[in-house]
C-alpha cells in the first residue's frame, strides 16, 4: 500500500484536509475549517495547495479520504476530529506513508506510527499538569475527587489520580455523581464526613442524639435540636485540594454544597478568611483549593449575579486556549480571527490554525521533496512553532508539546497566570495526621 502512494507523482507543495463535512460532526469541521483558512487559502490562491475531502464523519470514509488524497500526491494531511475516524484516518495514513497532523483526541492515536503527529491536548496531559502543578507549586499532599459518572469524568479523573501517585502524594476523599445530579448535599458530607452514616459512628454525637431523643417528647423540637446537632459537627477534612472534572454550570451547584459544609475554598481571599476566623473563633484555618478543568473556562461560572462567583473565588483550572491571553501570538491570531468573522475564537479552531500555519511553515522553510523528509522535519523543528494556542513543537512521541493557559477566579474574572511563577493562591499548610485513611478507587 505504502509503495503504491509513493508511485503517485507527489505533489509537495499539497496539503490534504479531511474533515466531516456533513454529519453529527459538521459544526466542529467548520469550526476548524475557519481556523484553517486564516492561514491557508482554502481557494488554491496561494503557494501551498488545499484539497478538503468529507469524512462525513465515519471511518471508512476517513480511511478512504486519506488514500485518495495520497493518489493525488499529497505530501501531507490535516486531520481529522473525530475519535474513531481520527484512529482509522490515521492507521491509513502511517499504512500509506504519509505524515499526518491530526486534530483528533483518541487514545494512543501517536502510537500507530512515525508517520502520525497531533496537535490537540489529550485528557491525560491536561489532568496531569493540574496534579502537578497542586503538588509542586501549590505543596498539596493529600485529594479530594468529585466526578461525574461519564465518560469525561471517569477520563480525567482517573489520568488525575495516576499523577497524584506517581507524585507521592494520595487522594483521600473520592465520589461519583450521576449525570444532571442538581443537589450535591450528599456527595460533599460523604466527602467530609458528615453524611448520617458518619455521623451515627462518631460516639460524641450518637450519645448527644439518643439524649435528644429520649429527653424531648415533642417531634418537631426533636427534630430541630437533632438538625441543629448535626450541624454543629464539624467536617473532617482531610484533603487539600478538591479536582472537579465538570462544565462550569454543575460546578456552579457544586461549589455552594460545599461550602455549606464548611470547608474553606477562599485561601486567597484574606478579608474572607479574617471574617471566618471572627466568626468561628478559629485562628488555624485549613482551606482546601479548588482545582479543575478547561470546562471551567466559562463566563457562566463567574457571574457574580447569580451570587456564584464567590464560592469558587481562588479556584485554578487550565485550558487549552485563552481568547483573553496576553500571549502575542494569541492577540495577534484572536484580533485576526475576531475581525474576520465577527466572533472571538475557540479552542479548535486556534489548534487548527496552528496545525495548518505550522504545516505551512514548514514547507515553506525546508521544501522538503519527499514524505520522509517532511517527516524528519516536523520531528526535527529547528525553533517552536509561535501558534495561537502556544509555541509548539512535537515531542519524540509526536504529541504537540505546547504550554497550556494557567486560569484561576479573581473577584468574578477569571485571569491568566505564569505557573512558573509564584502561585496566585497561598500553598497549602502541612496538615496534622489525618483522621480518615485514604479511600480505593
Amino acid at each position: 500500500m505504502q509503495q503504491a502512494a509513493q508511485g503517485a507523482a507527489l505533489r509537495s507543495n499539497l496539503v490534504g484536509i479531511v474533515l466531516p463535512l456533513t454529519g453529527d460532526l459538521k459544526g466542529f469541521a467548520d469550526q476548524a475549517l475557519n481556523g484553517i483558512a486564516l492561514t491557508l487559502d482554502l481557494q488554491g490562491r496561494g503557494r501551498v495547495q488545499v484539497e478538503v475531502v468529507d469524512t462525513k464523519g465515519e471511518p471508512d470514509v476517513a480511511a478512504d479520504a486519506v488514500e485518495q488524497l495520497a493518489q493525488k500526491g499529497a505530501i501531507a494531511i490535516l486531520g481529522p476530529l473525530g475519535i474513531a475516524e481520527g484512529l482509522a484516518a490515521a492507521t491509513r495514513a502511517q499504512q500509506l506513508g504519509v505524515p499526518m497532523i491530526s486534530l483528533s483526541r483518541a487514545d494512543g492515536l501517536t502510537a500507530l506510527g512515525e508517520y502520525i503527529f497531533r496537535d490537540m491536548p489529550t485528557s491525560n496531559a491536561q489532568a496531569k499538569a493540574v496534579a502537578e502543578y497542586a503538588q509542586k507549586k501549590l505543596n498539596a499532599k493529600s485529594f479530594g475527587i468529585l466526578q461525574p459518572d461519564s465518560a469525561y469524568g471517569d477520563e480525567m479523573s482517573r489520568y488525575f489520580w495516576d499523577a497524584v501517585d506517581a507524585g507521592g502524594s494520595e487522594v483521600r476523599a473520592f465520589e461519583h455523581y450521576p449525570l444532571r445530579t442538581t443537589t450535591f448535599k450528599p456527595f460533599v458530607q460523604r466527602m467530609v464526613g458528615r453524611s448520617p452514616e458518619d455521623l451515627d459512628e462518631r460516639q460524641q454525637f450518637s450519645e448527644q442524639a439518643e439524649k435528644i431523643a429520649k429527653e424531648i417528647s415533642d417531634p418537631y423540637r426533636r427534630r430541630k435540636a437533632l438538625s441543629q446537632l448535626r450541624n454543629q459537627q464539624a467536617p473532617i477534612v482531610d484533603f487539600d485540594a478538591v479536582f472537579i472534572p465538570d462544565s462550569a454550570r454543575t460546578v456552579r451547584l457544586i461549589a455552594p454544597a460545599i461550602a455549606a459544609e464548611d470547608v474553606i475554598t477562599t485561601g486567597c481571599d484574606t478579608r474572607e478568611l479574617e471574617v471566618v476566623k471572627r466568626t468561628t473563633k478559629n485562628e488555624q484555618l485549613h482551606t482546601v483549593q479548588l482545582l479543575g478543568t478547561s470546562l471551567w473556562d466559562s463566563p457562566d461560572l463567574v457571574d457574580e449575579r447569580s451570587g456564584v462567583a464567590r464560592y469558587v473565588q481562588c479556584s485554578i483550572f487550565v485550558d487549552v486556549f485563552f481568547a483573553n491571553s496576553e500571549r502575542p501570538a494569541t492577540k495577534k491570531f484572536v484580533d485576526e480571527f475576531s475581525t474576520t468573522y465577527r466572533r472571538p475564537p475557540g479552542f479548535l479552531e486556534a489548534h487548527a490554525y496552528d496545525a495548518a500555519g505550522l504545516l505551512k511553515r514548514v514547507l515553506e522553510d525546508r521544501r522538503p521533496q519527499s514524505r520522509e523528509e517532511l517527516r524528519e522535519a516536523l520531528v526535527n523543528l529547528r525553533k517552536p512553532f509561535e501558534g495561537a494556542a502556544g509555541d509548539t513543537v512535537f515531542a519524540k512521541d509526536r504529541e504537540a508539546q505546547k504550554p497550556f493557559f494557567w486560569l484561576w477566579i479573581n473577584r468574578g474574572s477569571i485571569v491568566e497566570f505564569d505557573p512558573e511563577g509564584p502561585p496566585p493562591v497561598p500553598p497549602a499548610a502541612p496538615m496534622a495526621d489525618a483522621t480518615k485513611g485514604g479511600r480505593t478507587r
